[in-house]
C-alpha cells in the first residue's frame, strides 16, 4: 500500500502521534477512538481542556469541521485545536479554533454555586 495505509491507518497513527506529543509536553492525552466527533484527542493539564482534531498530509479541515469544533461548548478554559501532521514531521501545525459561542454559554470551570 502506497502512502503507509489506508486512510483510517494513517489517521490512527497520526492521532497515536499526538498523545505522544501532548504527553511529552506534560499533559494527560486520551483518544476519543470511533467517536466520530468534532475532536479526536482530549488533552488536560491543570484546569485546561484541549480539544483537537488530528489532520494528515496536505488534508484540511473542511470549514464545517472548524465550525463544529469551535461549536463545541466546554469550560472557558476550553481550548479547541487543529493539529496537521506533514509527512515526517515531528512536531505539528497547530491551528487555534476560536469558540463561536458568547462566553455565558461556556459553563465555569469551577462553578460558583458548588
Amino acid at each position: 500500500m502506497k502512502g503507509g495505509g489506508t486512510p483510517y491507518r494513517k489517521g490512527v497513527r497520526a492521532e497515536r502521534k499526538t498523545l505522544a506529543y501532548l504527553e511529552s509536553l506534560g499533559l494527560q492525552a486520551y483518544r476519543t477512538a470511533g467517536s466520530h466527533g468534532a475532536f479526536d484527542i482530549i488533552g488536560l493539564r491543570q484546569g485546561m481542556l484541549l480539544l483537537i482534531q488530528v489532520k494528515t498530509g496536505q488534508r484540511h479541515a473542511t470549514r464545517a469541521q472548524k465550525t463544529a469544533l469551535a461549536n463545541v461548548p466546554g469550560p472557558v478554559s476550553t481550548m479547541r485545536y487543529i493539529f496537521n501532521w506533514p509527512a515526517y514531521a515531528r512536531e505539528p501545525i497547530r491551528e487555534h479554533i476560536p469558540y463561536h459561542q458568547e462566553t455565558e454559554d461556556c459553563f465555569p470551570l469551577y462553578p460558583s454555586n458548588v
